[in-house]
């Protein structure tokens, strides 16, 4: 299905879906459309220069051209109660010498929680999300990936009650 993970709202299953294993970019500012280009071009998934720079500001590890210049000029707004909480702190400490690092942070974290809340309107019983989650640098300091999700994770508590979400860190 090629459908934005952030809004499922218009996604047509043909049956129901009781699993999702992903494995999100590190938050290590990784442009995946950037080093995919060429094959997107070849299997006609983008046929103008513009398209791969609109897909990267909305993607999760979204840092090249446009996407780049966003995140550099606008202080990105936190999204949910959670980002705030976890994520904001650890932003604050990158903003005055890396304003980039601080809103990339946030932008990816309120994507994680959007693909949860999209999820749990999905979710059916013991319907289970897996994520594959490692720990990136990102401003010169260590982002752990699984122990922010985890937090974000404990914060939803019955809020996302159909949906069980497992933690896998890679090394």
């Amino acid at each position: 299905y090629l459908q934005d993970a952030t809004c499922l709202d218009n996604l047509s299953l043909e049956r129901e879906i009781n699993c999702v294993i992903t494995a999100p970019p590190y938050p290590a500012r990784f442009s995946y459309v950037w080093n995919t280009l060429p094959h997107l071009y070849f299997f006609g998934y983008h046929t103008s220069p513009r398209e791969p720079s609109a897909l990267d500001e909305k993607a999760l590890g979204g840092t090249w051209g446009d996407a780049t210049y966003k995140l550099m000029r606008e202080r990105v707004a936190v999204e949910h109660i959670s980002v705030a909480k976890h994520i904001s702190p650890i932003a604050d400490q990158f903003r005055e010498e890396d304003p980039l690092a601080a809103n990339y942070l946030i932008k990816y974290f309120n994507l994680i929680t959007r693909h949860l809340m999209e999820l749990d309107k999905l979710a059916q019983r013991n319907f289970r999300v897996a994520y594959m989650v490692g720990s990136a640098e990102l401003g010169g300091s260590l982002i752990n990936t699984g122990q922010l999700l985890g937090s974000i994770l404990d914060d939803f508590g019955a809020g996302c009650g159909k949906l069980r979400v497992f933690l896998l860190p890679l090394l």
